[in-house]
């Protein structure tokens, strides 16, 4: 059997230190939830179609920078034989 190795690659991997979770925690309980409510409202009247794209979407945008704030991302470089 002969083994043989490929170029390294250069890899970025996000990891989660020990107080990542209770800082999510701490970003998503803080959290002024009436700003998603106005994203949606024009003066009293709200489109609920707009109102619930524009809502889930800004809530996945808020959730993946709370995510990336927690966490540690560095490079690292993958050498697999094949």
């Amino acid at each position: 059997m002969q083994i043989r190795c490929v170029k390294p690659v250069l890899t970025q991997v996000k990891t989660c230190p020990e107080q990542a979770v209770s800082a999510l925690q701490d970003c998503i309980e803080h959290t002024n939830r009436y700003r998603f409510d106005e994203a949606a409202s024009d003066c009293d009247s709200i489109n609920l179609e707009e109102y619930t794209v524009s809502t889930v979407y800004t809530v996945i945008c808020f959730i993946n920078k709370c995510s990336e704030d927690v966490t540690v991302s560095r490079a690292v470089f993958n050498q697999k034989p094949r």
